[in-house]
């Protein structure tokens, strides 16, 4: 299985997860524990960099700082966006601020691609098997396509 299919089957793992039998939710347990420790490995190595969240907040300092204010003096914003009235002085300052953080933002760069390779890899998470003649009965078509990686 794909790193990048991991969290799908939580969300499938906690659909089935449903059912009342102990043991049935047990299994599905230990396997949601594997899948949460993969996943906790996978979110911190997309972390950013300090100098990349330094980066970041100077990019939203700007924009506050030039953004349209309200009457309370507070930035505008529309559809989470803050909402600029001479958007190329904001433009300029933005693309100062780019060139002065390229190496930083070459390396964020660099490690995206660097994760979005790792999520088309198999994962190393090894199931806890269930076997199909231990599932419980009343599982519906969609609770057991959500875990069927999990059925032996």
């Amino acid at each position: 299985m794909k790193n990048k299919f991991l969290e799908s089957l939580i969300r499938g793992i906690d659909v089935a997860g449903t059912v009342d039998d102990i043991k049935f939710r047990y299994a599905l347990a230990k396997n949601r524990k594997k899948l949460m420790d993969e996943i906790v490995l996978l979110t911190e190595v997309i972390k950013p960099l300090p100098e990349f969240v330094e980066y970041d907040n100077k990019r939203v300092a700007l924009a506050i700082k030039l953004a349209d204010k309200d009457k309370d003096g507070k930035p505008k914003q529309e559809n989470g966006s803050y909402v600029f009235t001479d958007q190329t002085k904001f433009d300029k300052g933005f693309k100062e601020l780019k060139a002065e953080n390229k190496k930083v933002l070459d390396v964020r760069e660099k490690q995206i691609e660097e994760f979005t390779d790792l999520l088309e890899q198999e994962s190393s998470f090894e199931p806890y098997q269930i076997k199909e003649e231990s599932l419980p009965k009343g599982l519906s078509p969609a609770q057991i396509s959500g875990i069927i990686d999990l059925i032996k």
